[in-house]
């Protein structure tokens, strides 16, 4: 089991400064990684495991991505396995609406981009 805490935080100008720059990162991976899936780079299997898939673009991304080297490793493996939670969150609505459910109120569109102030960072105990 698996506790999670949410905190409100009042940061002082350099940790408000450290924050947005994490966000700004982040954000720049999320995106970057929902373009590689679009233009069909990346392949994200829906009936995977997400831990196993998120290995792999893990590995990827964190040779590849200039980005990855300001972010913690698990900051950087959450932010991929939350693109991988909404892009099979947009293939399990996408099925239900191809099958005529009612409850599916238009078409499903692919995850959006996020702007850099909108990212959730999340920020473990290991991060030091």
């Amino acid at each position: 089991m698996r506790l999670t805490f949410t905190y409100i935080i009042k940061p002082n100008k350099s940790q408000e400064k450290i924050i947005k720059e994490l966000m700004w990162h982040s954000s720049k991976v999320y995106n970057m990684l929902n373009y590689d899936v679009k233009e069909g780079k990346e392949k994200i299997n829906a009936n995977g495991i997400l831990n196993v898939e998120g290995s792999k673009i893990y590995k990827k991304y964190r040779k590849e991505n200039w980005h990855s080297e300001y972010l913690h490793s698990h900051m950087l493996q959450q932010i991929i396995l939350n693109y991988i939670g909404d892009y099979k969150s947009y293939i399990a609505i996408k099925s239900m609406h191809e099958k005529g459910e009612k409850e599916i109120k238009g078409k499903p569109r692919m995850p959006r981009y996020k702007k850099e102030d909108k990212v959730q960072i999340t920020v473990t105990k290991y991060a030091k």
